[in-house]
């Protein structure tokens, strides 16, 4: 078994990409993206949820777990 050693630049082989796919301008979607209008959305506010546990719940966790023990 050989063992990987450092990266050369020697080793490595140029990667060839694709060319992009560019749609084209009458795609209805595209159409319908750049003529849309922002001000017809409505103003959302993200609430942000605190999930964990307090320490009161670890602890009632913690003692349950060792009384079924």
């Amino acid at each position: 078994m050989r063992e990987i050693g450092p990266m050369t630049g020697r080793g490595l082989r140029r990667g060839h990409s694709q060319p992009t796919a560019n749609m084209s301008d009458n795609n209805p979607v595209t159409q319908e993206v750049q003529t849309f209008d922002k001000k017809c959305l409505k103003k959302t506010n993200t609430a942000e949820k605190n999930s964990l546990p307090t320490k009161e719940d670890i602890e009632a966790e913690k003692k349950a777990a060792a009384e079924s023990k």
